[in-house]
């Protein structure tokens, strides 16, 4: 009998650094289930990916990794990637980061991660890492250079050199000869305020929806420009701590806007510049991003 395994993966952040974390069930696996014939595989993947208990799990489209054996039956693996987790729904217990702990992928090859699975899903993303614009679907709408960086040095667990990866992510381009990385200004102060705004607009239509405040008074409340921060998350709040007492609810929804919009750690130092992609689609990428050391990899065998 052939199973179906999926293997969803998202960023969370972790001590003011992104990881990229392979999700499973509460108990440590993977959501696993014989395929039926009477429901398509994608019906099936999607009820697998609602065993994790993610409060806002969307429609996500599943990518084929590969398959394996295991006790003389078939196993079709898939992966996901999950908006960004910047709040608690999902157990921390279940995140297996792909660059910590005994079993990932820090300072040690592929190969040598003992679950055949993590093994196959680490081989895959570092393989659409390398040779597509794939890192940019982890990330919201807009983004900064440090977290792209963060990504890769998460995924291969040694620190990308800063002004190498600066250089390549300021020039790659799609295979349309148009760069991947998009600015929104000339101006780094005006794309800050155009991202900041947006944030704003999405956090307050989201809160009226909730019924808790109308969407005037929270633009009302927002801080000015010196004072707001441009990215927003559950830690990094731009409304008073009272009013967030008041209404819990309202760290959620900033937990979301950060997932989509745009995130901001709490970290303080010299405003980044903000971000957005090129291509609103999976493209090949030229160059190839070298991940020292260069090594081959061969060609996935698609289901």
């Amino acid at each position: 009998m052939t199973h179906l395994i999926v293997a969803p993966v998202a960023v969370k952040p972790e001590q003011g650094q992104l990881q990229v974390h392979l999700l499973r069930d509460p108990d440590g696996t993977l959501p696993t289930a014989p395929l039926r014939g009477d429901r398509s595989v994608l019906a099936q993947a999607q009820e697998l990916l609602g065993q994790l208990g993610h409060k806002s799990i969307p429609e996500v489209c599943f990518e084929n990794v590969g398959a394996i054996y295991q006790d003389g039956e078939p196993y079709l693996v898939t992966t996901t990637v999950l908006p960004m987790l910047v709040d608690n729904s999902v157990n921390s217990g279940a995140l297996v980061p792909f660059a910590s702990g005994s079993d990932s992928a820090k300072d040690k090859d592929f190969a040598e991660v003992s679950d055949p699975v993590q093994r196959q899903v680490i081989e895959y993303w570092r393989r659409q890492f390398i040779r597509t614009n794939a890192v940019l679907d982890f990330l919201p709408k807009y983004f900064t250079s440090n977290q792209v960086r963060a990504l890769y040095s998460s995924l291969w667990g040694k620190e990308q050199s800063d002004g190498n990866f600066a250089r390549w992510l300021r020039d790659v381009k799609g295979e349309d000869g148009t760069l991947i990385r998009a600015d929104l200004h000339k101006d780094p102060k005006k794309a800050r305020e155009q991202v900041r705004t947006e944030v704003r607009d999405d956090f307050a239509e989201r809160v009226a929806q909730s019924g808790i405040v109308n969407a005037e008074a929270i633009i009302k409340a927002w801080p000015s420009e010196d004072k707001a921060p441009v990215g927003i998350s559950a830690s990094v709040h731009p409304l008073s701590e009272l009013i967030t007492a008041i209404h819990p609810e309202l760290s959620d929804i900033g937990a979301e806007v950060g997932a989509e919009v745009a995130y901001q750690d709490v970290k303080k130092g010299s405003p980044p510049n903000w971000h957005t992609r090129g291509h609103n689609r999976r493209v090949l990428i030229e160059p190839c991003y070298s991940v020292p050391p260069k090594r081959e990899y061969p060609t996935p065998t698609f289901i």
